[in-house]
């Protein structure tokens, strides 16, 4: 099993644990956190959209599905 692949599975596995050790921490969302979220997730594609088409990239697959996909 390479590094890569052991990274890969950690920070995937993290993403799950994070938001249930916060709950379990005292931390509770609001609404206003999740459009605060919601916000920044818009932001993000805006920028990332135009980024892609001026260089070629998909990141994220937002430009186009991936190859091999209809």
């Amino acid at each position: 099993m390479s590094v890569n692949m052991i990274f890969y599975w950690v920070l995937h596995i993290a993403v799950l644990l994070v938001p249930l050790a916060l709950l379990r921490w005292g931390c509770r969302p609001s609404w206003r956190d999740f459009g605060t979220a919601y916000a920044a997730a818009v932001l993000w594609t805006a920028l990332a959209m135009p980024m892609n088409h001026l260089l070629g990239t998909n990141y994220g697959f937002l430009n186009r599905p991936p190859e091999g996909v209809r």
